[in-house]
């Protein structure tokens, strides 16, 4: 099994996070093959990634957005905690793992495990390769009886 592995950590304004986009765009350009970049995006993708807190506004989530469709990136199935990060009264998803089209085609099976938060306010994660066990079909078996 051979993939590209990025790490992440989004620094927290929108303006530093600039740097970001611009270093996955530099790393995007030179994959062959499935990509996976994980971890602190620091940013919020959708609507209902917070609860409590500030209104997400399309400022904040714009770039991210810009590169996931720019790239062909999808957000990977998460399994556990809806949010990432929480400080007791907000809660917010800024830790994920996205893909590009060759990883969703080759590890369709993979999923995100969002653990809970042991040392750090932010909770980790890791990558489960799904389990599914091949199918066992039985013969097809047509009896005479029937059809008469």
């Amino acid at each position: 099994m051979r993939f590209n592995f990025t790490t992440i950590y989004g620094l927290h304004t929108i303006g530093d996070r600039r740097g970001l986009w611009h270093e996955l765009r530099l790393i995007q350009k030179d994959q062959a093959g499935p990509w996976l970049a994980m971890r602190d995006f620091n940013t919020v993708l959708n609507i209902e990634d917070r609860i409590n807190g500030n209104q997400i506004h399309e400022s904040e989530v714009k770039d991210f957005k810009n590169f996931m469709n720019d790239y062909h990136m999808a957000e990977l199935r998460s399994i556990g905690a809806k949010y990432t990060w929480s400080n007791n009264s907000v809660s917010i998803k800024i830790d994920r793992g996205v893909s590009n089209t060759e990883w969703m085609l080759k590890y369709p099976h993979f999923d995100i495990i969002i653990m809970a938060p042991c040392f750090s306010d932010h909770s980790p994660l890791a990558i489960r390769l799904e389990d599914h066990q091949k199918k066992t079909y039985r013969p097809f078996r047509f009896f005479n009886v029937i059809a008469e």
